[in-house]
């Protein structure tokens, strides 16, 4: 059977590729437990690790496809803490015409216990070691160019976040988009674009009071649990709060010959919730990055604020995020892989004023990796897991981890 888009009789080549590390080191507070749990609950123990990469991808005269699929497991001296992940990639590009092109991107992540490891730092939101995640993001692209310089791009985008802990908020999202860009010159675009997605929300549900909370809260209703559990039984349930959000912004984007790169989107973010006497609210849209890529040295800091889902704590939520990614080549064997993010999601009322709970979660990484050959090289890696969280007894109020690992990589590739 032929391909899609493939002349019949047209044979594909494939190529495979692949990478399989392993590593053994220490984690500090693997489980992610309150910062306030005795520090013998919290303490450090060994690890080991394997990380399995796998993927394949061809060309047709007129389609590409790629596919990978990454498993990642830990083991522990707590063998309540051993876990196995799954993270899987596809990727399909089809070009009509010359002037009309289609892109599909499907990426599907399993975690099952602990969100700190490499496969749970792709899904996005709370980290919590009390339940599993299953995400989904998919994305489609419908690309036509009008002429030399002008192309019309619509969009797709769907997400799904699932947690087997009912306290926290599975989240569905769709949302569709139009992008008009236009050159100028080999150097600039200028942009602007409008989106509308819809999101739905399931679960949530208050956690149970004990009696004695009950009776100390009656007592001390200020006491931050006693807000935090006040907070969450007063909520709608999930099923009604969730919202339809507007977005247009206007973008400009500039690269230079030797490297240097700039971008920024600007615009406004409406919410318009579901519930009809709820109302709306209304926030300033931005997302830019600047950078560097040259041979020896790449860097790329970026910044987002705007209004998005609430990353499993809370429904709607004003979001600033911050990032930073390097990487620096010493010489051809010997480089630093370098990252880290920031997000902030502050819950609003359905009047737009800001309320109790906040979800700060910060995530960095540093990978230094020495090629011993062609396919094999030395590794050691650092990662830092941070999180905050007010008015939601959820996640904890405060947890963070450590690791630190050694080990060695073998890659294969044509």
């Amino acid at each position: 059977m032929a391909a899609i888009g493939t002349p019949s009789g047209a044979e594909a080549a494939w190529d495979y590729f692949g990478e399989i590390r392993f590593a053994g080191g220490w984690a500090e507070n693997p489980g992610l437990l309150d910062s306030s749990q005795p520090a013998s609950l919290r303490g450090g123990q060994m690890e080991a690790a394997s990380r399995l990469s796998l993927g394949a991808r061809s060309e047709w005269e007129k389609t590409d496809f790629e596919f990978s699929y990454s498993p990642y497991g830990e083991i522990y001296e707590d063998s309540d803490l051993n876990q196995l992940s799954h993270a899987l990639g596809l990727s399909w590009d089809h070009r009509f015409t010359q002037r009309l092109s289609l892109s599909l991107r499907e990426d599907f992540n399993y975690n099952p216990k602990l969100p700190t490891d490499p496969n749970g730092a792709d899904i996005g939101g709370a980290l919590s070691s009390d339940s599993s995640i299953t995400a989904s993001d998919f994305r489609q692209s419908l690309s036509l160019r009008a002429t030399q310089k002008s192309t019309l791009d619509w969009t797709y985008r769907n997400i799904l976040r699932n947690y087997s802990f009912d306290q926290l908020l599975d989240t569905s999202g769709n949302a569709f988009g139009m992008d008009y860009s236009r050159t100028f010159g080999p150097l600039v675009v200028v942009s602007a674009g409008y989106e509308f997605g819809v999101y739905s929300f399931s679960d949530g549900l208050p956690p149970p009071v004990p009696s004695d909370l009950e009776t100390f809260c009656a007592a001390q209703p200020l006491d931050p649990n006693c807000i935090a559990f006040t907070t969450a039984a007063a909520q709608p349930p999930a099923e009604d709060q969730g919202f339809g959000r507007h977005r247009a912004y206007a973008g400009y984007a500039y690269d230079s010959p030797p490297g240097f790169h700039f971008d920024i989107d600007a615009g406004y973010d409406q919410v318009v919730f579901s519930e009809s006497d709820s109302g709306s609210v209304s926030e300033p849209f931005a997302r830019t990055s600047l950078g560097w890529n040259g041979t020896r040295f790449y860097t790329r800091v970026g910044y987002e604020q705007g209004l998005d889902e609430g990353g499993g704590v809370v429904t709607v939520a004003e979001l600033k995020r911050g990032w930073a990614d390097g990487l620096l080549r010493f010489t051809d064997n010997a480089s630093l892989e370098l990252s880290v993010s920031r997000d902030v999601r502050r819950s609003l009322d359905y009047d737009g004023a800001p309320a109790e709970t906040t979800l700060t979660t910060l995530r960095g990484m540093s990978s230094f990796t020495y090629k011993l050959s062609r396919a094999w090289a030395l590794i050691a890696v650092f990662t830092h897991d941070k999180q905050t969280a007010t008015g939601t007894s959820a996640v904890p109020s405060e947890s963070r981890a450590n690791r630190y690992g050694l080990g060695a990589s073998w890659t294969f590739e044509p």
